[in-house]
């Protein structure tokens, strides 16, 4: 009768061991799960960044534009026609070209002087700071 209590004792003592060491792996597990689903969040992010990217290249390749990284036109038009307020489209004309002004090319400035109060539908006045700023990066 000993024996049967000592084997029951030892087979509830083991599989309480068994049970923290099922536990442990649960929790290992929910913590890799946890951190592939943030780098599955981080890899569609990219790709969708990827696709945006190649997008615009196909598009710059069929019209037979030149592609330069950090000199979108179309994002300065963006810019500049979602702000509001006198002044607020030079200074951001201006703050645009002064963090991607040097990756334009030579033709992306000229439009970009040409159409920028266009674009602004304000007073050239406004934007003489741009556009000093864009006629030194064209002869520079």
């Amino acid at each position: 009768m000993r024996l049967i209590i000592i084997y029951l004792i030892m087979f509830f003592a083991s599989s309480s061991v068994v049970a923290e060491s099922m536990e442990e792996k649960v929790l290992k597990l929910r913590a890799t799960n946890d951190a592939l689903t943030e780098r599955v969040a981080e890899l569609l992010q990219e790709n969708r960044r990827l696709q945006t990217a190649v997008q615009g290249a196909l598009s710059a390749q069929n019209t037979g534009a030149r592609i330069v990284r950090g000199c979108d036109t179309s994002n300065l038009h963006k810019s500049v026609a979602m702000t509001s307020g006198p002044g607020a489209k030079g200074r951001e004309a201006q703050a645009w070209l002064a963090e991607n002004g040097m990756k334009c090319t030579k033709e992306q400035l000229r439009l970009i002087m040409s159409k920028l109060p266009l674009w602004a539908n304000e007073l050239k006045l406004y934007f003489n700071d741009a556009l000093s700023l864009a006629q030194y990066y064209l002869e520079n």
